[in-house]
Formats: C-alpha cells, sequence, structure tokens
C-alpha cells in the first residue's frame, strides 16, 4: 500500500489540486510522505502486536501513546507558527520513526534476539498464511462496511445529511473502539492457556470478559444518551444538532449492540475459529448493505440506522460457535432434554390418569366425553388398532345376571 501510494501519489495529487501550483507541490510531497508514514505505522504493527502476544503490553502502549501525544504537540506547534501541512507530516514521520525504534528495541530485548532482520521461514509462512488468508480480508472488510454507511449517505442525500451522518458516528464509534481495545488483552491470553487451561477456567475467563463487556457497553450507551446531544450541539451548533437528534440514539444502539461481540469475536480467534469470525462478519455486512438499500428509498437516513441494527445483530452470532466450543457437550445435552420433554408431553397427551369406582361389583371408570376423545386421538395417533364399544347404564343390570358377560367387563 505505501508503495502503490508514492508510485501514484502524482496522479493523485493532479485530481486534488490544479497543477503547477503551489498547493500541488504540497499535495504531492504529503502524500509522499504519507506513503512512508503508512510503512512506519505497519512496522510499528508488528512490533506492538508480537509484544502482545507474549503478553506484555507496558512497554508498546507506553511508545505508541508518547509517540501520538508527541505528534500532536508537533502539530500545534507547526500550526501556530503557520508551516505547512507538509511540514506537520514530516514531524510526524520522525516522530513515528522514533517509535518504532523504541519499539524494535523493546522486542529485540524480549526475544533476546540479536537481530530482528527478517528471514524466511517456510513453516512458519504456512502458519501465518493459514490465519491470514481470513483475517486480511476481514480487517479489508471492516474498512470498507464501516465507511460505506457515510458514502452511501452522502449520494442518497447529499452533504448535510452526511455530515450530521459522519458527526453521529464519529461521536458514537469510541464506544466500540473503547470496548475493543480494553478486551484486546482476550486474544493473547485465551490463546496462551487454551491447551494448559482446563475448560472450566476457560469458560470462567470467557465468562468473566463477557460481563466485563456488557458492564462497558451499558456504561458508554447510557453516558452516550445522556450527554450525546449536548456534544452535539458545541460541535456541530443548534442547526446540524437538529438534524442529527432524531437518528443519534440508533447509531448508538447499533453501535452497542455491534460492541457487545467483542468477547466472541477475540474468544473464537484465540480458540482458532477465524473462519467463523470471517464469514460471520462478512454475512453481517452483506446483510447491512442489503437492508440499506432497501430501506433507504422509504426511509431515507433513517433506514441507514435501522440497518446497521442487522450487522449487530448477526455478530453476536459468534457466541453460539462460542458456547459450542466451550461446551462441547451442549447439543447432545439440548437434544436429550428436548426429546424428554417431547416424550413427556406425549405421556400426557395419550395418558389421562384413570379413576375406577365399583358399582355393584362392576369396575367403572370415571371417565368424561373430554377424556374419552383424547383416549381415542391418542390411540389414533399412535396408529394403534383396536376398537371402541360403547356401553349404556343397563349394561351393568344385565351383568348381574350374567356372569360371563361381568367377566369381560
Amino acid at each position: 500500500i505505501a508503495l502503490l501510494t508514492w508510485i501514484f501519489a502524482p496522479l493523485m495529487a493532479v485530481h486534488v489540486a490544479q497543477p503547477g501550483t503551489a498547493l500541488a507541490s504540497d499535495c504531492l510531497a504529503s502524500l509522499r510522505i504519507a506513503s512512508l508514514i503508512i510503512l512506519a505505522r505497519a512496522l510499528e504493527t508488528v512490533c506492538v502486536s508480537t509484544q502482545r502476544a507474549f503478553e506484555r503490553y507496558g512497554p508498546a502502549v507506553a511508545f505508541s501513546i508518547a509517540g501520538r501525544i508527541l505528534s500532536l504537540l508537533f502539530a500545534a506547534a507547526l500550526a501556530t507558527l503557520d508551516r505547512g501541512i507538509a511540514a506537520i507530516l514530516w514531524a510526524t514521520l520522525a516522530v513515528t520513526i522514533l517509535s518504532v525504534g523504541l519499539q524494535m528495541r523493546s522486542l529485540r530485548a524480549l526475544l533476546r534476539a540479536p537481530s530482528l532482520w527478517p528471514r524466511f521461514d517456510p513453516a512458519a509462512f504456512r502458519a501465518l498464511f493459514q490465519f491470514g488468508i481470513f483475517s486480511w480480508p476481514l480487517a479489508l472488510a471492516s474498512v470498507v462496511i464501516g465507511q460505506a454507511d457515510r458514502l452511501i449517505a452522502g449520494v442518497a442525500m447529499g452533504a448535510v445529511a452526511v455530515a450530521s451522518w459522519a458527526l453521529c458516528v464519529q461521536i458514537s464509534q469510541p464506544l466500540y473502539g473503547i470496548v475493543s481495545s480494553g478486551l484486546h488483552f482476550l486474544f493473547p491470553h485465551l490463546s496462551a492457556r487454551r491447551l494448559t487451561s482446563s475448560p472450566e477456567k476457560l469458560r470462567q475467563m470467557v465468562a468473566r470478559a463477557f460481563l466485563a463487556n456488557l458492564l462497558f457497553v451499558a456504561a458508554g450507551a447510557s453516558a452516550l444518551l445522556l450527554f450525546g446531544n449536548f456534544v452535539l450541539r458545541i460541535l456541530a451548533g443548534p442547526a446540524l444538532a437538529a438534524t442529527a437528534r432524531p437518528v443519534f440514539p440508533l447509531i448508538v444502539g447499533s453501535t452497542a449492540l455491534l460492541s457487545l461481540s467483542v468477547t466472541a469475536y477475540y474468544s473464537l480467534m484465540a480458540f482458532d475459529r477465524i473462519r467463523t469470525v470471517t464469514f460471520v462478519n462478512l454475512a453481517a455486512g452483506t446483510a447491512m448493505l442489503a437492508s440499506v438499500a432497501w430501506l433507504i428509498p422509504s426511509r431515507g437516513i433513517h433506514g441507514i440506522a435501522l440497518a446497521r441494527f442487522s450487522y449487530g445483530a448477526i455478530t453476536l452470532l459468534l457466541y453460539f460457535p462460542l458456547l459450542l466450543f466451550l461446551y462441547p457437550g451442549l447439543p447432545t445435552g439440548l437434544r436429550k432434554l428436548f426429546l424428554q420433554r417431547v416424550a413427556h408431553v406425549r405421556r400426557r397427551s395419550s395418558a389421562v390418569e384413570p379413576t375406577h369406582a365399583n358399582i355393584l361389583g362392576i369396575r367403572v371408570e370415571a371417565l368424561n366425553m373430554t377424556h374419552a376423545i383424547e383416549r381415542v386421538a391418542s390411540l389414533l395417533r399412535r396408529r394403534q388398532k383396536g376398537y371402541v364399544s360403547v356401553i349404556g347404564v343397563h349394561g351393568i343390570m344385565e351383568a348381574q345376571r350374567n356372569p360371563r358377560l361381568a367377566a369381560i367387563y
């Protein structure tokens, strides 16, 4: 991506600014610097992810946050000095390279390796590719789907609609970001203990993570619903806030629904179920886009907000394969319980508890019309052959005179 950005930077700059102007020159320089920043960020991501895999978060987080803060300070200082965007990007690149150097130094100490120079290992490459062939399309699809609603809103309803929509999404998006970042430790934590911990211990870990997930989402969504309109008025003014207010609760709700799936997302990845995670997320994105196409002609921007619920709802289905992994005997147990329940219902419907009385030496069942019909219907359902004999009260009197008839009764 960095190489393509560098190569096509002149072409992109021509479409952004008029050729031969100072703006076009700044645009070209900015795109070229951005390509270098992309490469540096990629190297930093490798270092951070590797340290997370060893459950070492302190140095990685410290260097990353310090680099971000330093970049913001340089950007603010250069903007105050009326420097251009290219100068700000050069400063960002320098800080990023410094951060990458510190991350590599920390990683080399962790691995106790004399060098971090890459080399090709066929076995490691196959293992990485088997995971990446699903995780890379998943990451790409997440980026595309995350921006699709804004693009559709802009094309279908214009700049005002997309401005209010993008603002609502931008305010609610940290809910998912904070939950996802807060529970990211689940991936390496569960991966490291998958083969060494008992099933009961794994179930406890996932249950606690889900409880934390639920509490985070409930607290964050409540705060957004309480203070979101106030933030909208501050950031966008009363007019745009009034346009965004009707859809804001819907966007918060759909974001909260998606955030609830974070525990299942990371847990399944840790348990080597990346294929399931990818397919479910792709199905959720497809359903959302189809819902947008269906709802936007009749409901407008509200239709896009409602379509986001389909994405969150389908991602919650990840908990089903997670439960099947944590409770391997669950399908058998549920099937057994279902069959027991069916058998119990059949017994109740087919067997009416008889009560009998002795009338003049003849055993007579206390049976009414409803119970008689249920008895006959049960025999028919079981395809049991037989006959129904109807005997009046006079039959008891006949049995008094005929012992053979009394024996039959």
